[in-house]
């Protein structure tokens, strides 16, 4: 759903031939002062003041407005009647932005190529130009370069992007613009994010943060202070965000300016709903609505509240607000993209009903998407009128008319294709899908998900720079799509002969196409998540990478439980169980609370020999076979926090027949196999309490005994500090890092941390003091160790966040506890995993084992809740 006021200013498909832009509200404001942004007043010099005509001028009501095509049409007319050439220029300039929104990215690079032409030609004959004149130029090249930047950034061309902006702040500078300054920055710091480059993006941001501290206009710095937290929410950091969003809504309060107040209001109301506090949005929200005078902002207020009240189900708040928002909707006469957008945005809030209760009003919300459709037809917007059919077609496939359905989903992805708007294509390929699904055309099915994950690999970088205030919901959006692919590529065989339990198919290439788009889901899943792209070094396919190891893949599909094996001979091999996925996700709920060595232990077994024959049993004649010794499970959903390890055949664990490992997908970073001469290990810990956790007395032991098999560096209390630990990383040679500290991990990134004694590093905190291990002519990390970490309390996609650690960290294996376990077996299991590891020919994998059976065999520890917590993931040899 669009919660963004900018909803339809989204980001568009990733390739080195083409991306559409993501039309950031500062990209636009710096040529075009726009209404809607509420940017007018910057105490900057006026258009008029260079000596602008009526013919260029006129067009940018429109453009505001998203009336794309009519302002085209009168630059057109301007750029080629104007006598002056800077007119032309100018007219140039704006006409190649509006290309550049309408999608006609080749019209839009010939455009401000035949500016720049006008502008590099001086007249011949003509008297010396005066002062004025000369400046005027200035500020026209300077206008001129920004939108270069602009539409290399929308067809792909980043570096050419970076390059250009930098260029234009520099043309900014010497015409004392501090706004064309500063909004080149961020625009510069964006693309430098979709380039992968944080650090030289953050350094800027920073800079823009420290000019913006040095300001004393009001209006610039409202207006500053409001870019630089969308650009860095933009980056996932929300809280900062919230932070410089409080600051920039000060300065507009002292402003006293309805509309950039209200424009300010909705911005805080998307971040509070970004930090999960959906009763504080709904509060900016209302406060948007009651301060705006403008009615579309008023209406993208109230749109906005509405898509967080229909999920929750608040019938009489949604009643009234609907009484209200209605009414105004049908007054919108504005006639560009905006209001297009706001009747489209209210049919998806009705679709997106779960309960059904207010497809009364889908006949209504036809009827404004019919409106909505022959407007952006008579704008000429190509990517409205996609935008408005593929809704329609959402809503007639919704009512059963599939024949319909189908019709509008092929217009609107041809109108999205021709105007390269991938970000919406997708939908259509997905809505295609879905109806030749049901109308069982599998094989036409099958072919249109594969066009739409397509579709969404190619956006995967703008999945990753991007935050969750400009992307789809990745939940709602983009896991679908995967796993119903996956679905109809694991459907029965074509002649309709039944599937029998734990029956073993051979259809190789529709199973490696099923694996290889869930590890594209994984893969981008925990991009999202980190926010960054991950494996960004060299990696290698786990399939055949141990003659003794197989790889199991379980997926959970809706009504059955598949499972894909490959063995070392690079043979797969399909299993299935009709279970359904909310029967195997509760079943691992209750065996994960089960685990508790207050309760009885016949549930406990019960449920364990249950997920047993779902996972293992049907897969054991294959594994004896070929004389399996590892098992790498590469995980998903509930099953990522489950250790393998406590699964029960009815006489014994996994663990007593296989070491175990989980590979965050099916390629892993390059390894090098410890030996007993590697194993220099940094060892930090807590044992006393601090900043509110319990004290670990066993962490000392736990140290020590470590130390008895390795070349250890320990640092135990004051001594592990966030400085000390960051000096010791950069400076010791080591392999193994081994933190007995407090920590979480959870499915929030925020909410992720390592604590320390001086602090609490987050993911990103962490990431960063282990970012001098990756660099080329340093030793990596061989293996990471958290022993005393856990999984957040209820959250269901927690691991994610030990996945995101594993990756994030650099290294090639990492061992951690799913929940915080006693203090003096975890310095025993400890112990004897580092007493294995330093035996020749161990592997991580077996070392681990080995500790965990040791601890399995003491009376006092036999329960799993003491041995089972501790899982490895990555490389296990």
């Amino acid at each position: 759903m669009n919660k963004d006021r900018r909803s339809h200013w989204t980001p568009w498909r990733r390739r080195r031939r083409t991306i559409a832009s993501i039309l950031l509200a500062f990209l636009t404001c710096l040529i075009l002062v726009s209404e809607a942004r509420g940017t007018s007043n910057l105490n900057l010099p006026p258009e008029s003041a260079i000596a602008v005509s009526e013919s260029v001028e006129n067009p940018r009501e429109l453009f505001a407005k998203g009336q794309y095509a009519q302002a085209a049409r009168l630059w057109e007319q301007a750029a080629t009647r104007a006598d002056d050439r800077l007119d032309r220029a100018l007219s140039l300039t704006y006409l190649s932005l509006a290309y550049r929104e309408l999608g006609d990215w080749s019209a839009a690079r010939e455009t401000i190529s035949r500016c720049f032409e006008l502008l590099e030609t001086s007249p011949s004959g003509v008297r010396e130009a005066s002062p004025q004149e000369n400046r005027r130029e200035a500020a026209i090249l300077a206008k001129a370069t920004n939108a270069r930047a602009s539409v290399w950034f929308a067809m792909g061309d980043l570096e050419g992007a970076v390059q250009t902006w930098e260029l234009a702040r520099d043309r900014y500078a010497a015409l004392g613009d501090r706004l064309g300054v500063l909004g080149s920055q961020i625009n510069q710091a964006q693309a430098l994010q979709m380039l992968g480059d944080y650090r030289q993006a953050n350094l800027l941001l920073e800079e823009v943060e420290t000019q913006l501290q040095q300001q004393t206009d009001l209006s610039l710095s409202a207006t500053g202070w409001q870019s630089l937290a969308l650009a860095v929410q933009h980056a996932g950091e929300f809280e900062r965000a919230r932070e410089l969003l409080e600051k920039s809504h000060q300065l507009f309060e002292r402003l006293n300016s309805p509309n950039p107040l209200a424009t300010s209001w909705i911005d805080r109301g998307n971040n509070a709903h970004l930090l999960g506090d959906d009763d504080g949005a709904i509060a900016y929200y209302q406060k948007a609505a009651a301060t705006a005078t403008r009615p579309l902002l008023r209406v993208q207020a109230r749109l906005n509240h509405l898509h967080l009240l229909i999920p929750q189900d608040r019938h009489a708040e949604i009643e009234a607000l609907l009484a209200v928002l209605e009414p105004e909707l049908n007054a919108l006469d504005g006639g560009g993209r905006e209001e297009i957008y706001a009747r489209v945005n209210y049919a998806i809030a009705i679709l997106n009903d779960p309960q059904q209760k207010y497809y009364d009003r889908l006949a209504d919300a036809g009827e404004r998407l019919g409106r909505s459709f022959r407007e952006a037809r008579q704008l000429g917007d190509p990517i409205a009128q996609s935008y408005t059919l593929g809704t329609l077609g959402e809503l007639y496939e919704r009512t059963g008319q599939l024949d319909s359905a189908r019709s509008l989903f092929d217009r609107a992805l041809a109108l999205a294709l021709h105007s390269h708007a991938d970000h919406i294509a997708y939908r259509w390929q997905w809505g295609l899908g879905r109806v030749l699904g049901r109308t069982g055309d599998l094989d036409g099915a099958i072919a249109a998900y594969g066009e739409a994950v397509n579709t969404l690999q190619s956006l995967r970088r703008e999945l990753v720079a991007i935050s969750q205030e400009v992307q789809f919901s990745f939940r709602e959006r983009v896991e679908p799509i995967y796993r119903e692919f996956v679905d109809l590529l694991l459907q029965p065989r074509p002649n309709g002969a039944a599937i029998a339990v734990g029956e073993i198919r051979e259809s190789p290439l529709r199973l490696k196409q099923a694996l290889k788009t869930l590890e594209n889901l994984q893969l981008i899943e925990l991009e999202n998540f980190l926010q960054q792209p991950c494996l960004q070094a060299k990696p290698q396919p786990i399939a055949g990478l141990d003659r003794h190891a197989a790889v199991i893949y379980p997926i959970l599909l809706d009504r059955r439980l598949a499972i894909v094996v490959s063995l070392p001979d690079g043979t797969l091999s399909y299993h299935e169980t009709l279970v359904s996925q909310t029967e195997v996700e509760e079943t691992v709920e209750e065996l994960l609370r089960s685990l508790n060595p207050a309760l009885s232990d016949r549930k406990r077994l019960q449920l364990s020999e249950q997920l047993y024959r779902w996972l293992l049993a049907p897969l054991e004649p294959e594994l004896v076979r070929a004389e399996i010794e590892t098992l790498v499970f590469v995980l998903e959903g509930a099953l990522k926090n489950l250790p393998m390890a406590v699964l029960y055949d009815g006489e014994r664990y996994a663990i007593d027949k296989y070491a175990l490992a989980v590979a965050p997908g099916l390629q892993l970073l390059g390894d090098t196999s410890l030996t007993p001469h590697s194993l220099q290990v940094i060892a930090g810990g807590l044992a006393q309490g601090r900043r509110g956790f319990s004290p670990l007395p066993g962490v000392k032991l736990e140290l020590e005994k470590i130390a008895a098999y390795t070349e250890t560096q320990t640092f135990l209390d004051e001594a592990f500090t966030s400085t000390m630990l960051q000096k010791q990383v950069e400076d010791l040679p080591f392999r193994v890092l081994h933190l007995a500290t407090h920590g979480q991990f959870s499915s929030r990134r925020e909410e992720t941390y390592i604590l320390t004694w001086d602090d609490r590093l987050d993911l990103e905190e962490f990431s960063q003091l282990l970012e001098s291990r990756q660099e080329p002519y340093k030793t990596p990390i061989e293996l990471l160790v958290l022993s005393a970490c856990q999984t957040a309390l209820g959250d269901k996609r927690a691991a994610l966040g030990l996945a995101g650690v594993a990756v994030n960290s650099g290294a090639r294996s990492t061992v951690a506890s799913l929940w915080s376990v006693h203090d003096g077996s975890t310095a025993m299991l400890m112990e004897k995993f580092y007493e294995f590891l330093a035996r020749p020919q161990t592997s991580k994998a077996q070392a681990l084992r080995q500790a965990q059976l040791f601890l399995k065999e003491q009376s006092s520890y036999e329960h799993p809740f003491y041995w089972a917590a501790f899982v490895l993931v990555g490389h296990w040899s």
